[in-house]
C-alpha cells in the first residue's frame, strides 16, 4: 500500500529528529522517498522554535493501525508526551496523512488526515514527495490541492536535505 506520513519537529535537534524518523519508518517500507524539509513558525504553541516539516511517501505490507502504532511508538521512544496539550512543542510527530485510497473514522484513526487540506505545512512536503497522489475524498492531486489551500503562511526550503 502506497503511504504518506508528514513528519514534524520542534524541539531540540529537530534535523536529527527527523532523520530518526526517516530511519525508522525505513524498516516499515519495501520502498521510501522523501521530500524537502521545510521550516515554518510553529502556530498556537507557546515555543518561538520554528517547526522542520517533511513527508515521506512509502511502500509498505502493514495494516494502517500497525503503521500508527509503529509511528505512535516512535514518538514515545523519542519523548513526545501525547497526554499534554495538543500545541506543546514535541521532538518529533509523525502523522499518517493518506494510506492509499483507504477512507477510516475510527477514535484513534482517521484517514485522510482530517486537516491535511488547512495546513500547506503538510500539503507543502506532501506534494513534493507524491504530486500526482489522489486524495481519495477530494479526487483532487495533491498538486491540485497545494494550489487551492487556504493556508497562505510562507514556508522556507531548509539548507540541510534528509
Amino acid at each position: 500500500m502506497e503511504v504518506v506520513v508528514g513528519l514534524g519537529s520542534d524541539l531540540g535537534d529537530r534535523m536529527a529528529e527527523l532523520r530518526l524518523a526517516l530511519d525508522a519508518l525505513s524498516r516499515r517500507a519495501k520502498r521510501m522517498s522523501w521530500s524537502r524539509v521545510y521550516s515554518g513558525p510553529a502556530r498556537g504553541f507557546e515555543q518561538p522554535t520554528d517547526f522542520l516539516n517533511a513527508a515521506v511517501w512509502l511502500e509498505t505490507d502493514c495494516d494502517p493501525f500497525d503503521l500508527l502504532r509503529f509511528c505512535l511508538d516512535h514518538e514515545l521512544e523519542r519523548g513526545r508526551q501525547r497526554s499534554l496539550p495538543t500545541y506543546q512543542s514535541r521532538p518529533i510527530d509523525l502523522d499518517l496523512v493518506y494510506f492509499g485510497n483507504l477512507v477510516v473514522q475510527e477514535p484513534h484513526l482517521t484517514l485522510p488526515h482530517p486537516h491535511r487540506l488547512k495546513r500547506r505545512f503538510v500539503l507543502q512536503p506532501a506534494a513534493d514527495v507524491a504530486p500526482d497522489f489522489l486524495d481519495p475524498l477530494e479526487n483532487k492531486r495533491l498538486s491540485e490541492l497545494l494550489q487551492e489551500c487556504p493556508d497562505r503562511e510562507p514556508l522556507h526550503i531548509f539548507p540541510q536535505a534528509l
